[in-house]
């Protein structure tokens, strides 16, 4: 039972998620260069903030050590949506 959630554990702190750091507005590059500079990959700058990939060692990082972001968040989900309903049943599911 131990190796099978050690097991999990590793895999997970491999796979690479999608963040998005929230930025002031005018300080999207600076960000960008300081996420760079503490591992994050793929890296887009959009008006205040930057989304990148990042591992879950990346992720504690950025939380722990990152200056500029006002927050780190986490992608979970990603769906279309057009109306309240298929926001409900894509929440849902």
């Amino acid at each position: 039972m131990q190796t099978n959630s050690k097991n999990f554990l590793i895999l997970n702190a491999l796979k690479k998620m999608n963040v998005v750091a929230v930025l002031p507005h005018g300080l999207e590059e600076a960000g960008a260069q300081e996420l760079q500079s503490l591992g994050a990959d793929l890296i887009r700058t959009s008006r205040g903030s930057v989304e990148c990939q990042v591992d879950l060692a990346c992720f504690y990082r950025l939380n722990l050590q990152a200056r500029l972001p006002f927050r780190i968040l986490r992608e979970i989900g990603r769906f279309s949506c057009f109306s309240k309903e298929s926001l409900y049943n894509s929440i849902q599911n």
